[in-house]
Parts: structure tokens; C-alpha cells; sequence
């Protein structure tokens, strides 16, 4: 399972060292929370299976959501900030937990002991430069999505989110509303908009996307 999720990354340079030795593999059940203090501890995490949310706390007493599934990456600079303390600082004043919306398995790459392995200077550099380019790749995706959350209204912002599937089999509007950051109520008058359109329709309490060209056209009026 490592050796795959490695691969995955394309981080096959470390396939067969000892850095494997370092991974942490978690199985989660349903509902299984991991704790802030453990996570930070652990450093980066990789979702092979399931679905898990992190909720994290802000210093002003806020929450926010985020949901990862299958081949995710996230929390890469708990594990690249180690070796630098004042910026380590600030960015573990953020607090975060891990709840499993699904039975999961995650595991936690502690990608700051790569300078560890016996590796030759010029492997080490690729793997690395590797690293960085996922954290880059993870922060631009996380930039895309509050990005689209911050100019689009509420209905444009959930249609994006029905086309990217993120509320794909979701029967809990609680929970679809958590996924996507978003008031409940605000949540449920753009499905009820979408719905009266004939956009979307709910099958085993799910939402499904109905008439894609239609939505296409509709999609015109949002501007920006």
C-alpha cells in the first residue's frame, strides 16, 4: 500500500528505502476522529481510501471545511516547516482535526525525514523538488476552490461543486452543506432553485445532475 501510494505521488525514488519505515498507516471506521496534536505530530497526510473531512479551527474561534477523498494530499508544510522554527510557530497556531465520513485509510508521510535516508545528493535534490511541487499543487487547489467560493454566488458556486461530483452521494444535506462550506439554508435555496429548474434531481436523497446542456445555457447569466 505504501509502495503504491508512493508511486501514485510519483514519488517512486522512495519506493523500497527506509523512509517506509517512517509511514503511519491509519484504518479508519466511520465517524473515527484523529486529534489535532496527533496530526501535527504525523505531518503530511495521504488519503488511499475513503473519504475524510478536515475541520479546522481559526485563532478567531471560526471553523471551516474540507473534504479530501481517494489519492488527496494535504498538510505537506507540517511536514517541510519542521526545520524552521519561527514559521513552524505560526502555522501550528492553526489547529485542525480529521473525522472519517467514510471508512478510510490515510496514511501520514513524514516527508522531513528525507534529508535522513541514504540517498545519492542528486536523488535526494529530485525527491525534494517532488515534494515541493506537491505542496504547490495542493495549495493551488485549495487557493481555486476558496477562490470560486469567494467570487461566485451561492447557486454558481454549487453548480460548480455538482459538476466537480463533490456532493456526489451525499444524502445528508447537513453534511453537503459542510462539504462545501456553506450555510445550510443558503445550500437548500440553490438545489430548490436548481431543482425548479430542472437541472438537478434527488435520487435516494442524493443530488444528480439531470439536464447538463440546460444547465450549460443557464450557466450564461453568471458573469464576471
Amino acid at each position: 500500500m505504501i509502495g503504491e501510494a508512493l508511486r501514485e505521488l510519483g514519488l517512486v525514488e522512495l519506493i523500497g528505502t527506509s523512509f517506509e519505515r517512517f509511514v503511519k498507516i491509519y484504518r479508519l471506521e466511520r465517524e473515527d476522529i484523529i486529534f489535532n496534536d496527533e496530526i501535527k505530530r504525523n505531518g503530511s497526510i495521504y488519503i488511499a481510501e475513503g473519504r475524510v473531512q478536515r475541520i479546522i479551527y481559526t485563532k478567531e474561534g471560526g471553523e471551516f471545511y474540507i473534504n479530501h477523498t481517494r489519492g488527496d494530499i494535504a498538510g505537506i508544510n507540517l511536514s517541510l516547516i519542521k526545520k524552521y522554527e519561527e514559521y513552524e510557530r505560526s502555522v501550528l497556531e492553526i489547529d485542525m482535526d480529521i473525522v472519517a465520513k467514510t471508512d478510510s485509510i490515510i496514511l501520514f508521510f513524514p516527508f522531513e525525514r528525507v534529508d535522513e535516508l541514504n540517498l545519492e545528493s542528486s536523488i535526494k535534490a529530485k525527491v525534494l523538488d517532488k515534494i515541493v511541487h506537491l505542496s504547490l499543487r495542493s495549495h493551488y487547489k485549495m487557493s481555486q476552490y476558496f477562490l470560486s467560493k469567494s467570487i461566485c454566488s451561492t447557486e454558481e458556486f454549487v453548480i460548480r461543486s455538482l459538476e466537480r461530483d463533490e456532493i456526489r452521494n451525499i444524502n445528508s444535506s447537513r453534511e453537503r452543506a459542510e462539504i462545501l462550506n456553506l450555510n445550510q439554508r443558503s445550500l437548500q435555496r440553490a438545489l430548490k432553485k436548481l431543482y425548479e429548474g430542472g437541472f438537478i434531481e434527488y435520487r435516494e436523497g442524493c443530488v444528480v445532475l439531470k439536464d447538463r446542456e440546460g444547465l450549460e445555457e443557464y450557466k450564461k447569466k453568471f458573469t464576471h
